[in-house]
């Protein structure tokens, strides 16, 4: 192959770019790529007695480690000191957690979070290591509508986290997700 027919076919890709990937709505709350092969999804609804917390979207594979969560609150968070406050909560907290399973933190990316722009995605990345010196793999992924959206991806392999990462990179908000979590 040449070099002006790579060039050509290189363009002609980024012009016209194949189908986009089919996009499934889930429980009426977002939508997505359909979840990777393997994997089963299953939704709840997070409560406090009768009060209705928020939502929860799990995607699991059986006897896998595996695993990516979306939750969403139901509490309004309107202004860009509430949605900082709950973007700390949910970076602490899954960090705590992760701890207190007797995991080590080995390395982590995580912005400002003074500074970011809560009308974008925001993302935060750890490897953690378990006792044994296995290495775990997490993603998080919060983004707001009027309502606080925090994806998070665990996994103990490369490939699962390249896979349920593409998979947490798809998921958008429905709009009507802000009205039924109300």
């Amino acid at each position: 192959m040449n070099v002006l027919t790579t060039c050509l076919t290189a363009c002609s890709m980024l012009l016209f770019p194949g189908p986009k990937p089919e996009r499934v709505t889930i429980e009426e709350l977002v939508t997505a790529e359909p979840v990777p092969e393997g994997y089963d999804l299953t939704a709840s609804e997070l409560k406090n007695g009768d009060e209705l917390l928020g939502h929860q979207i799990l995607v699991t594979k059986e006897g896998a480690v595996s695993k990516a969560s979306v939750t969403i609150e139901t509490r309004d968070l309107l202004d860009k000191p509430h949605k900082i406050a709950a973007l700390k909560g949910y970076v602490n907290g899954t960090t705590k957690t992760l701890a207190n399973a007797g995991l080590k933190l080995v390395k982590k990316h995580i912005p400002d979070i003074e500074k970011v722009n809560v009308d974008n995605r925001t993302r935060c990345n750890f490897i953690y290591q378990r006792p044994d010196g296995s290495e775990i793999y997490v993603q998080m992924q919060i983004f707001f509508t009027n309502h606080g959206h925090n994806v998070l991806v665990i996994t103990d392999n490369k490939d699962d986290f390249k896979a349920l990462g593409k998979w947490a990179d798809s998921i958008e908000p429905l709009k009507q997700a802000s009205k039924k979590a109300k």
